[in-house]
């Protein structure tokens, strides 16, 4: 198994992990009525490094599912890894670098490039 793989394996289970490591120590988060994005201090900063790495781990695992599907399907393949990189750049590095508020009735760009790069992710 090449590196690639590995970089998939740990996006996705740290991913599905973070929530319930950082839920701790945020006192009144809930999994289920709160997002992620929502975490503020102490572990802010820890979710906003997670979202970058994130992005750069699936990106960086692109090469590998070309090679391994790349020549027997390269229109699908190239679609998957598109889409993979539009999530992983949209709702991974981009929603890392710009906050945002845990307070709804603030508004700030950060904020507004936040939602959209997450929305375009999703």
């Amino acid at each position: 198994m090449s590196v690639g793989w590995y970089f998939l394996l740990a996006a996705a289970g740290l991913d599905l992990l973070l929530p319930f490591l950082l839920a701790p120590f945020y006192p009144g988060y809930s999994h289920r009525r709160q997002v992620m994005s929502v975490l503020g201090s102490p572990v802010r900063w820890v979710y906003r490094v997670w979202l970058v790495a994130l992005g750069l781990l699936l990106c960086a695992a692109t090469p590998d599912l070309w090679a391994a599907f790349g020549n027997r399907s390269p229109v699908l393949t190239g679609l998957l890894i598109a889409v993979l990189c539009v999530f992983a750049l949209g709702a991974g590095v981009l929603a890392g670098l710009f906050s945002v508020n845990a307070d709804k009735a603030v508004e700030t760009a950060a904020s507004r490039i936040h939602g959209v790069c997450s929305v375009l992710g999703f």
